[in-house]
């Protein structure tokens, strides 16, 4: 096992990758503390994000009240930035921990708070473009009253 632990912190990422998703397969409680520090893996881009959800789901597979605590506390850090590991640690949360019905009531408002998001932000994404397009037609249309003053 502490061989594997220590890949935790391999300069590769997909070493570290590799690792989380063993761990997680394990199931082995000792690696708790590790899989949790890989939910917070320095690497930028896919490779990190990569990480970031095998810890997220690791941390499901270990079933534990910490990782329970760890994965909810992560709902509220990850807040708007990432909703794809917001919806993976949901979906990990409501798979693994979801006996309880106060639980479950709970990670439902997350799960309908994420939606809800999500539906913002396409909303916001559209009106974006839709001003970004508008914009491109009154450059378009200045510059055909410039060419026309030439």
């Amino acid at each position: 096992m502490d061989p594997l632990l220590k890949l935790t912190t391999a300069k590769d990422s997909t070493v570290r990758w590799a690792a989380m998703t063993a761990l997680g397969e394990l199931g082995d409680l000792r690696a708790l503390e590790h899989v949790i520090r890989g939910l917070r893996d320095p690497e930028g881009g896919s490779s990190g994000h990569a990480i970031r959800v095998a810890a997220t789901l690791a941390l499901g597979k270990l079933r534990c009240q910490k990782a329970f605590d760890t994965l909810l506390g992560e709902l509220d850090k990850l807040g708007k930035t990432d909703s794809e590991l917001r919806k993976a640690t949901l979906e990990v949360l409501m798979n693994r921990f979801s006996g309880d019905d106060q639980v479950r009531a709970s990670l439902q408002t997350a799960a309908d708070k994420l939606a809800e998001d999500e539906a913002s932000a396409k909303k916001e994404a559209e009106r974006v473009a839709l001003a970004q397009e508008e914009a491109s037609k009154m450059r378009a249309a200045d510059l055909q009253d410039l060419i026309r003053d030439l």
